[in-house]
């Protein structure tokens, strides 16, 4: 029997077996096949991949050819996603190499494996009339090993010729294959659903109006955090850093300074600790993702998104062409050999 631990002491079996996985011919070699789907060999796959700076995926507005390219610090490959009809993907969110994919109206959702390139179409909830707003969110239970999708819609229900703003929540469980209605608290309808939601060891959290709001995707419980502010300084954007929630501050002053900041509990009390300011041979106007080892996807408005190591203080332009720079949707990924249950090979 194949031990784990034999994983850790050779990056070429990994490789090894990612590209058995991924060939077409890969069926004919049952017992790699039963051992790259136990559970323990995907968790050590997953642990060193995370070990290694993630890639990312990048969605391209829609251009009549191929929109979705996965791009390193060296070089960028272009990949075929799932497709159905001429669907335009709204949603992109990824958890321990699975991408969850989702249309504008959240009637179309697909989870992606573009490691083994496997995909599964998700039935969607039941349809929702007037949808004011929508989000979605995706994370693993680690408990119940489970991946689970959130959906979240503000609906106008109309009563007597009057409408009536109606938060809803729907949870998918991958285990159950099916949805269920989860209760959202009725005050968030002041929040501001965020473009952006993070999903960070079984939790997501996703920018409320005064806080972040938590959603707990185990005991499927919302919570909604009031963090101290952090004085004289003014947010942009929350994102996730080493396993913590967090966000860049930029002062208020003549000369604004950027700096990162985590979301830490000190003393029972839940504060932003500042971690370092942004320092680099490049302006940057904002951090988009984080994919570790020092390294960031960062944003410079006269070129783009650019590679930030705040260690070395350095940036690096994306190895893409030209007419490639405008992105619809971005995501960290690592390689992963997650499959579930109903996913079929793409051709």
């Amino acid at each position: 029997m194949l031990r784990l631990n034999l994983l850790h002491h050779s990056g070429a079996a990994i490789a090894c077996f990612t590209s058995t996985f991924q060939n077409p011919c890969w069926s004919v070699c049952k017992s790699w096949k039963s051992k790259i789907s136990n559970l323990q060999f995907i968790q050590g796959h997953i642990d060193i991949s995370n070990k290694k700076p993630a890639s990312i995926l990048k969605l391209f507005l829609p251009n009549g050819g191929d929109n979705m390219a996965r791009i390193t610090r060296e070089n960028f490959a272009k990949l075929n996603l799932p497709t159905h009809g001429n669907t335009m993907y709204r949603f992109m969110r990824s958890c321990n190499g699975l991408v969850c994919l989702a249309n504008a109206y959240g009637n179309l959702i697909q989870l992606w494996n573009p490691t083994t390139r496997q995909s599964k179409q998700i039935l969607a909830p039941e349809k929702h009339s007037r949808y004011h707003e929508l989000n979605l969110g995706f994370g693993f239970d680690s408990i119940s090993n489970d991946y689970k999708i959130l959906m979240i819609v503000r609906s106008k229900l109309s009563t007597d010729g009057h409408f009536t703003s109606v938060l809803e929540g729907k949870l998918y469980s991958s285990n159950a294959d099916s949805w269920k209605e989860i209760h959202v608290p009725q005050s968030f309808m002041s929040c501001p659903i965020a473009e952006s939601v993070l999903s960070i060891n079984g939790v997501l959290y996703f920018e409320g109006t005064h806080g972040i709001v938590s959603l707990d995707l185990h005991n499927e419980v919302f919570g909604y955090l009031l963090p101290n502010s952090v004085q004289h300084e003014r947010k942009l954007h929350v994102l996730e850093f080493e396993g913590s929630v967090a966000m860049v501050f930029v002062s208020v002053s003549e000369e604004p300074v950027l700096s990162l900041w985590t979301l830490d509990d000190v003393c029972g009390n839940v504060s932003w600790i500042k971690k370092f300011n942004l320092e680099a041979d490049l302006r940057i106007d904002r951090l988009v993702l984080y994919l570790g080892v020092g390294q960031f996807v960062a944003f410079n408005s006269d070129i783009g998104y650019i590679f930030y190591d705040y260690k070395k203080k350095e940036t690096r332009q994306f190895p893409l062409p030209t007419r490639a720079r405008e992105a619809m949707l971005i995501v960290k990924y690592i390689e992963s050999l997650v499959s579930l249950e109903g996913f079929e090979q793409l051709e």
